[in-house]
C-alpha cells in the first residue's frame, strides 16, 4: 500500500482550482520570523469573516532583544487589526499562538499566546489576550528556567467539563523530578488557567513536549485526548498518546526508522476510517529514503495507531513532515482531508523552495501541491482557518513569499487559500428504494460565463481522464465514455449553457427503484466546460454520490 501511496503523491488529482484569498506581508522593515506560527482565532470584528493570528517571535520591539509579537489581521480586508508585543529581552513572544473561544464570556473569542523563552532570567510564559479588548486575562509563567515551556502549545476541546475551550503547553527542556531535559507536557483549564494535569517524560534526555496537540478523542469515552512528542527519544522518535480525562498513557508510538524525527509535527484530522475515532498524523521530518532524508509523514489509526497512509516527500532534504494539519472535508466528500508541508523542498536541484501538500481524506491521493521558488520555504508554518466564502470549507493559510525575487532572502508573507471545485452536490447520497432528486451547481469562474457544459459520470475509482488537453478527474469506465458522447439520458440540466455569470444547475430525479442496479456503488460526477464541440476549457472537481437501499 505504501509504494501506491507515494504514487499517488506524485499524481496530483485535476479539477477545479485553488484562489488566493489573501496575501499579507511582514509589516516590520526588520526581521524574518514573522508568520513562525499561525492561527485562525475567530471572528474578533463581528463580521462574520475569522481573522488571521500572525507570530513573530524575533521581532525587536525597541531595536534590539528579540521580544517578539503577534499581530491580529483582518480575514475580511488583510488589514492589520492588533499588535501584542513581548516584554522582555529574548522572550520570543508569538513562537506559538492558537484559537481558545470566548472564555471571559463576552462575545468575542479570546487569543493564546505563547513564549517560548531561552533567557536564564525570563522564564516561558503563556499569555490569554481578551480578542475584544487586547487586554491580558491572564498569564501563566513556568516555575523553571529555561525549559522552553511556551514554545509549542495547542487548544483542545473542553476536557474538564466546564463547557470551555483548554489548552496544552510543552516544556521539552524541563526536568521534572531532577530527571535532566526529560521534558513535560501540562493541560490548563482555559477558563481560569489553572493546571489541570501534568504529563512528564520518564527518562533523561527524551525532551518531551517538542510538539503537542488535541487529537480529539481517540479512547472513545468523548473527551479529546491528547499528544506529545519526543522526536529526540530512542533511535526514532516517539509519540505519547494521553488520556484527556486523567492524563495517563493511552499508548505510545516509536518511529519507524532510524533517525525520522518521528514527531516533528503533528494534529488531529478527524475519522477517515469509519470506525468512529480520531485518526491523526505524524511527521518525520529527517526521515531516510536511500542517501537522502526528504522526510515523511504518517496517517495513523486512532484505535490501534496503525498506518493507514505514508508519504515520503521529494528531494534531497525536504524536511517532508515539519508540518501536519488536519485541514476539514475539503472535496466534500464527508471524509476529513489533510496537509503536509515540506518546507526546505527542494525541487531540481534549487534550495530552500518548500512546498505544501494537501491530501484526500478517502483515499490518501493528492489533490493538489503549492511549490515554491527558491528561497521562499513555502509552507515553513501551516494553519487552517474558519470557511471565509461560505462554501462550508475551511480554508488553508501558510508562510510563503513576501514578493522578493528567487534567491532572495524571504522577510515573511502568509497566504490564505480557498480550494473552489466548480461543482457542488446538494447532497452525499440518495435512496434508491425512496428515490428523490439531487441538486449539482455548476460554479464556474465568469470567464466561463456562456460556454457548453456537459456534466459526465463514472465510478467512485480515482482516475484521470485526458479529452484533447483537459484532465477530468474520473475513472475511465463505459459510464464516462457514455456521459462524454451521448449525455445522460435527458436528464434537465446535464448538457446545457453556463449563464453570463458561469453558472447552471443540473437536476437528477431518482424514481423509487430505479437505481437498484447501483445499490451499495458510489456515482462520481464532473463538469467540464466546452470552447467548442469536443473541445473542452476547464474541469470541476470530482462530486461524490452514494446509492444506498
Amino acid at each position: 500500500m505504501c509504494s501506491i501511496l507515494i504514487l499517488l503523491m506524485m499524481m496530483q488529482v485535476p479539477g477545479g482550482d485553488w484562489n488566493q484569498l489573501l496575501h499579507i506581508d511582514n509589516p516590520a522593515s526588520h526581521g524574518n520570523s514573522f508568520g513562525f506560527a499561525l492561527a485562525g482565532p475567530g471572528d474578533l470584528d463581528h463580521d462574520s469573516i475569522e481573522e488571521i493570528f500572525i507570530g513573530a517571535p524575533t521581532e525587536c520591539i525597541f531595536g534590539t532583544g528579540f521580544q517578539g509579537a503577534a499581530y491580529v489581521f483582518s480575514g475580511a480586508t488583510g488589514n492589520q487589526l492588533r499588535k501584542f508585543e513581548g516584554i522582555a529581552e529574548s522572550e520570543g513572544f508569538g513562537i506559538s499562538m492558537d484559537y481558545l473561544g470566548d472564555i471571559d464570556v463576552d462575545g468575542t473569542p479570546d487569543l493564546l499566546v505563547g513564549s517560548g523563552s531561552q533567557s536564564v532570567i525570563f522564564p516561558g510564559r503563556v499569555s490569554v489576550i481578551s480578542g475584544e479588548t487586547g487586554v491580558t486575562i491572564y498569564s501563566i509563567q513556568s516555575t523553571q528556567i529555561a525549559d522552553l515551556f511556551g514554545q509549542v502549545l495547542a487548544s483542545c476541546e473542553d476536557i474538564d467539563g466546564d463547557s470551555v475551550v483548554d489548552f496544552v503547553v510543552g516544556a521539552p527542556w524541563a526536568s521534572p523530578g531532577g530527571l535532566s531535559l526529560a521534558g513535560e507536557a501540562l493541560v490548563f483549564s482555559g477558563k481560569t488557567g489553572s493546571l489541570l494535569f501534568r504529563y512528564q517524560g520518564t527518562s533523561p534526555g527524551i525532551q518531551l513536549g517538542w510538539n503537542v496537540g488535541c487529537l480529539g478523542d481517540i479512547s472513545g469515552d468523548g473527551i479529546s485526548d491528547l499528544a506529545a512528542s519526543s522526536f529526540v527519544a530512542g533511535l526514532t522518535g516517539s509519540i505519547h498518546i494521553i488520556s484527556g480525562e486523567n492524563g495517563s498513557l493511552l499508548f505510545e508510538i516509536d518511529g519507524f526508522s532510524f533517525e525520522e524525527q518521528f514527531g516533528s509535527s503533528l494534529d488531529g484530522i478527524g475519522d477517515i476510517n469509519g470506525d468512529g475515532l480520531g485518526d491523526f498524523i505524524i511527521g518525520a521530518s529527517s526521515h531516510y529514503s536511500g542517501p537522502w532524508r526528504p522526510g515523511a509523514a504518517y496517517v495513523l489509526s486512532g484505535a490501534d495507531a496503525s498506518i493507514i497512509y505514508q508519504y515520503e516527500g521529494e528531494g534531497t532534504l525536504s524536511a517532508f513532515g515539519s508540518g501536519v494539519l488536519g485541514t476539514g472535508d475539503l472535496d466534500m466528500d464527508s471524509i476529513p482531508d489533510f496537509a503536509v508541508a515540506a518546507r526546505t523542498a527542494d525541487f531540481g536541484g534549487i534550495f530552500g523552495m518548500g512546498a505544501v501538500y494537501v491530501y484526500s481524506g478517502r483515499d490518501g491521493a493528492l489533490l493538489h501541491r503549492f511549490q515554491g521558488q527558491e528561497l521562499e520555504y513555502k509552507g515553513r508554518s501551516l494553519a487552517s482557518i474558519g470557511d471565509m466564502t461560505g462554501d462550508g470549507r475551511r480554508e488553508i493559510m501558510f508562510y510563503e513569499n513576501a514578493g522578493v525575487p528567487p534567491g532572495t532572502r524571504n522577510p515573511g508573507a502568509i497566504g490564505i487559500y480557498s480550494f473552489d471545485s466548480f461543482l457542488e452536490a446538494d447532497r452525499l447520497s440518495i435512496s434508491s428504494s425512496q428515490g428523490g432528486t439531487v441538486k449539482f451547481d455548476h460554479i464556474f469562474p465568469i470567464s466561463e460565463g456562456g460556454k457548453a457544459y456537459r456534466l459526465l459520470a463514472s465510478s467512485d475509482r480515482r482516475g484521470i481522464a485526458h479529452w484533447n488537453g483537459v484532465e477530468v478527474p474520473l475513472a475511465k469506465t463505459w459510464l464516462l465514455h457514455r456521459t462524454a458522447f451521448g449525455g445522460l439520458g435527458g436528464i434537465p440540466g446535464a448538457v446545457g449553457s453556463l449563464d453570463s455569470n458561469g453558472h447552471a444547475v443540473t437536476l437528477i430525479t431518482l424514481n423509487p427503484g430505479a437505481a437498484s442496479a447501483f445499490i451499495g456503488q458510489t456515482i462520481g460526477f464532473a463538469s467540464v466546460t466546452l470552447r467548442a464541440p469536443d473541445q473542452p476549457s476547464l474541469s470541476s472537481a470530482r462530486a461524490l454520490v452514494e446509492i444506498k437501499p
